[in-house]
Formats: structure tokens, sequence, C-alpha cells
């Protein structure tokens, strides 16, 4: 019995002693685009990145969380352009402060009449990697990039994709205060147990 309650607090202990399963994350993107069109009037390529900070939680080998990366549109006028880019950068605040998760796409479009963002402007943003991997600091990450075609770059076109967490460190994990209540009375079982284990073991003749 008494062995029982001696494995059953080291058993809580460490249970309560592991890692949490979900990563903090946040962070900012940073997109750029260029652009040389054959066109009268303007007709370039615009885009912007997430400013303010996103803020989830994710779990390795989980589902992941879908995330919006930005926006693109192209200036009114009349033209094309086959060889513009765009350049996207993940700028991440949790875990850990850094510069990670840079890639690149191809865009391709035509504009079509007026110079007041009326007309119709169609085309596609292919990324050279829609899924890709990347870390730091032992994390590892999966971005999966939204291709799109057949749009319309007069207005606002979102940039979206989905963030996975494929692995995250496992040591150096410091426990949260409940846990560590849980842990600590875990182990003040242990040492009731072993004192009262020692008591017993006294004979007297």
């Amino acid at each position: 019995m008494k062995n029982a309650v001696l494995l059953s607090a080291l058993g809580l202990g460490i249970a309560f002693a592991a890692p949490a399963g979900a990563t903090d994350i946040s962070f900012t993107t940073t997109l750029t685009s260029s652009s040389t069109p054959i066109c009268f009037g303007s007709c370039h390529l615009h885009s912007a990145g997430v400013s303010a900070d996103q803020s989830f939680q994710l779990d390795a080998a989980g589902p992941g969380q879908a995330v919006s990366l930005g926006s693109a549109w192209v200036d009114a006028g009349f033209g094309w352009d086959t060889d513009a880019a765009l350049d996207l950068t993940l700028n991440f605040t949790a875990p850990t402060t850094g510069t990670s998760g840079e890639t690149s796409a191809l865009v391709q479009y035509l504009r079509l009449g007026g110079f007041i963002r009326k007309g119709i402007t169609g085309g596609s943003i292919t990324w050279d990697a829609p899924a890709f991997d990347f870390g730091f600091s032992g994390y590892e990450f999966e971005l999966d990039l939204q291709n799109v075609a057949g749009w319309s770059l007069a207005g606002s076109t979102p940039i979206n994709g989905t963030l996975k967490l494929l692995s995250a460190p496992q040591s150096g994990a410091v426990p949260e205060p409940a846990s560590w209540a849980l842990m600590l009375g875990g182990f003040g079982l242990v040492g009731a147990a072993l004192r009262s284990q020692r008591k017993a073991a006294v004979v007297f003749g």
C-alpha cells in the first residue's frame, strides 16, 4: 500500500512538471513589392504587411492557425506586368524575438481601363514555396501560403496562409505556479511515505 502511495506521488510530481503542449506565438509581417509594368498611367503593384501583433497558441503537430499576412493592390491605369514580385517576412516577438520565415512570390497581372480604380484587373500570385518549413531557437514551423488567381487588384487583395508548429524544445520548460504546487505536494507525500517506512522498520528487543 505504501509503495502504491509512493509511486502515485512520484507520478503526480512528474506529470505536472512536464512542459505544456501549447506554445505562445506572436508576430507581425513585412510584405514588400516590386514591379516594372508596361502601362499608361501608374499601374504599379503595391503591398502592405500586418503591423499589429497576431497572437495565439499553437500545439506541436496540431492543425495550425489561419493567419493574415497582408494585402496587395495595383494602381489605376492601363497595362500589364508579367514579372512583378512580393517578398514576405515574418517578424516574431514570441516564443523568441527575431526575424524568420522569408519567402517570395511571382505576381502577374493585367489592368484594363480607368485611372480611378475602375475597370478590370486580373492576375495571379504564385509563391515560390506554397508550403515551406523554417525554424529558430529550437522551434520548427510550417507556413502554408495560398496561391491566388483570377482576382481583382483594383482594390485590396488579402494575402493569407496557415501557420503550423511542427516541434518545440522540450528542455528547460518552467511549470506554471499551480503545477509547482501540485508537484511539491507530490514530493511531500513521498517524504511522508519514506518517514513512515523508517518508523515501521524500528524493532525493540
